[in-house]
């Protein structure tokens, strides 16, 4: 989810940079951040046992929804259209339960780029509710087959 997500701020940063909205190198490296850190978490889990408990998979998705919703702020925190660290992440949750709700009033004002990540709900930031959501099912009912499911 990682990967995904920070190729989406790379995505923007494209149409941040096709626009010059000045927000290009922040979310460059918001984007970069976040795919490194992905990228990070791949390597290092890669032998790991596929196997968990049940208690392990509830913290598994837990902590997945922390970690995504964390690195979803970064692009508003870096380009400086969301200054408070709050209201950034109340973003970011909203985009990824695709709830709908927004803390911005004139978007006008926002670069194209971080326009685009927030508002994509659809495309990028509702499909964590949908992976993180069939997770949560799937530990429920087979907690086997959790991390197939992830």
């Amino acid at each position: 989810m990682l990967l995904f997500n920070g190729g989406f701020m790379l995505l923007a940063a494209l149409l941040s940079f096709m626009y010059s909205d000045g927000a290009t190198n922040q979310l460059v490296l918001s984007g970069i951040s976040v795919l490194v850190i992905g990228f990070l978490a791949m390597i290092f889990t890669k032998n790991h046992s596929k196997e968990m408990t049940k208690r392990q998979g509830y913290i598994v998705v837990a902590f997945g929804w922390v970690v995504m919703a964390l690195s979803g702020t970064l692009p508003y925190i870096l380009t400086g259209s969301i200054t408070n660290f709050t209201n950034a992440f109340f973003e970011t949750i909203s985009g990824y339960t695709t709830t709908g709700a927004s803390i911005l009033t004139d978007i006008e004002v926002l670069p194209k780029g971080v326009l685009f990540l927030a508002k994509s709900d659809p495309l990028d930031r509702g499909y964590g509710d949908y992976c993180f959501g069939d997770c949560y099912l799937t530990i429920i009912r087979h907690w086997r087959y959790a991390v197939v499911c992830c």
